[in-house]
């Protein structure tokens, strides 16, 4: 499994754009990840606006996303050649409400002081477009308009209470799968 890791690391690496010679080094993947997250990081909060998207995942994540995908692709094939089955339990799945469901992170993101200093900029209650819920973040006091007073707080129900301008695309939607 280990190999697999690693593999899927450098390749993680390549999709974010890495350099070829970080992509290439002799150091263990786990080590150039972790260093190459650490300059996204310090590069993107130089700058006025943070992009999280293109701040690569944390090692964790990308462990249980490459478990979950090695494992579906061994489902898809048939598992053909292997002598016994694998257990979606141990490849990046857990049980959820009686079916599978991709496991994103066994651990946290960060620290807790440096995942309150990421926010939002939503100017109406925080949807599905909310930079904090996109990376899994609850909003905080740091966050520009909703001040960690919106839907995406702890005790309430993430993207429930949708923006208009997002029941509006909603109702775009269900109008246009009706016409199909």
């Amino acid at each position: 499994m280990d190999n697999l890791i690693g593999h899927g690391l450098r390749l993680a690496l390549a999709l974010y754009r890495a350099p070829k010679d970080v992509r290439t080094s002799d150091k263990p993947a786990i080590e150039l990840v972790q260093s190459y997250r650490a300059k996204m990081y310090a590069e993107a909060t130089n700058s006025k606006q943070v992009d999280l998207v293109r701040i690569i995942s944390t090692v964790n994540a990308l462990t249980e996303h490459i478990k979950g995908v090695y494992f579906q692709v061994q489902a898809w094939y048939g598992s053909q050649g292997q002598d016994e089955t694998l257990n979606p339990l141990e490849w990046g799945w857990e049980l959820v409400d009686g079916g599978l469901s991709p496991v994103t992170m066994t651990q946290e993101a960060g620290s807790e002081e440096i995942l309150n200093k990421i926010s939002c900029s939503c100017e109406t209650d925080c949807g599905t477009r909310c930079g904090c819920l996109r990376s899994g973040l609850e909003c905080s006091l740091a966050c520009k308009h909703c001040d960690g007073n919106c839907s995406n707080q702890k005790g309430t129900s993430n993207g429930v209470e949708n923006s208009d301008e997002e029941k509006d695309e909603e109702g775009e939607k269900e109008e246009f799968e009706q016409d199909v």
